[in-house]
């Protein structure tokens, strides 16, 4: 059983990064994907990537300095598709919220945190029970 994806068309996408981050981010960006990713595949352990792509609860001091400085990216990238998801979500919950359903969300961890936030604070969810999941062990 398919459903609505609620993501941002290639074209919009390509729109809201012109229109909203700054000319010298997407300058700088240009230079740093192929760096990164090289570094990434000489350098990215385990313990590399389970270092700098954990997530918490709360943000970290390099995320926070991270956000002030790249803003305009995280909003295009995540913040705008937080919202479509949160829409889809609510739009979903309004119409069958009367029937037992299973809802997969498959998007980064990164959009959970709003996620979780409007399931609670909007939609009035809890959780019942909970179930940690490791896709990795970096130590």
């Amino acid at each position: 059983m398919g459903g609505p994806l609620p993501d941002r068309c290639s074209p919009c996408l390509d729109s809201r990064w012109r229109e909203e981050v700054s000319r010298l981010h997407r300058l700088l960006i240009v230079p740093a994907v192929p760096v990164f990713a090289v570094a990434m595949l000489l350098f990215g352990t385990r313990r590399v990537l389970g270092r700098y792509l954990a997530l918490d609860d709360l943000p970290t001091r390099e995320q926070e300095m991270a956000e002030a400085a790249f803003g305009d990216i995280d909003k295009v990238i995540v913040r705008d598709r937080d919202t479509l998801l949160i829409e889809e979500l609510t739009s979903i919950h309004k119409e069958r919220c009367a029937e037992a359903m299973k809802v997969a969300v498959v998007y980064g961890a990164g959009h959970m945190p709003a996620v979780a936030a409007v399931l609670v604070a909007r939609l009035g969810y809890h959780a019942r029970s909970a179930e940690w999941l490791t896709v990795f062990d970096y130590s």
